[in-house]
């Protein structure tokens, strides 16, 4: 018994990061240290792991990242929050309605911390009746990118408030028309 439970009591040590097994050293068996760690590390609950993801969703600003970019990245740390919540639903109504809501509240967080210059077409997004899913949004905004590019290859020779005008009235119709985000 004392050789496996110094084998286990090294393992438990030694999966520990360096400066938290200081206060496991002491105690003298694999099942007082596992008692010791289990509330503090364990994966039963993972609050504190939801809580920095929540943070960094948070956190997360377009910036200087392509609106692509920023939709990639918010959609990784979503995924993750999704694999530690521990919601359970009662009934396949509650679930319906948890997943909508959770998709409302990400597609208004992807919204509030996109730069200045989407604000006109976040406006219209808040406008639609029924609310966009973050599919709709990511196809929108990816119809959005590929249609710039074009049209502003296209427009080199136009001065700059003009293509902006442009630009605008352009997106706006080709998105009425597509059924698209605005």
């Amino acid at each position: 018994w004392e050789s496996k439970n110094s084998l286990v009591m090294s393992w438990l040590i030694n999966s520990m990061q360096a400066h938290i097994t200081h206060s496991f050293l002491l105690l003298d068996s694999a099942n007082k240290i596992w008692s010791a760690a289990a509330p503090t590390y364990s994966q039963t609950s993972n609050d504190v792991r939801v809580y920095d993801l929540k943070k960094r969703v948070h956190e997360t600003k377009q910036g200087e990242m392509t609106v692509a970019q920023y939709f990639a990245k918010l959609n990784t740390l979503w995924q993750e929050l999704d694999f530690y919540e521990d919601f359970q639903p009662e009934c396949p109504v509650d679930t319906t309605r948890f997943q909508k809501w959770i998709e409302k509240e990400r597609v208004l967080d992807f919204l509030a911390r996109l730069t200045l210059e989407y604000d006109q077409t976040k406006s219209h997004i808040l406008g639609r009746d029924p609310f966009p899913s973050l599919r709709q949004l990511e196809k929108g905004f990816e119809l959005v990118l590929n249609i710039l590019y074009l049209i502003l290859f296209h427009m080199i020779h136009l001065t700059h408030p003009i293509k902006l005008l442009f630009l605008r009235c352009l997106l706006f119709l080709f998105l009425k028309l597509e059924g698209g985000i605005c």
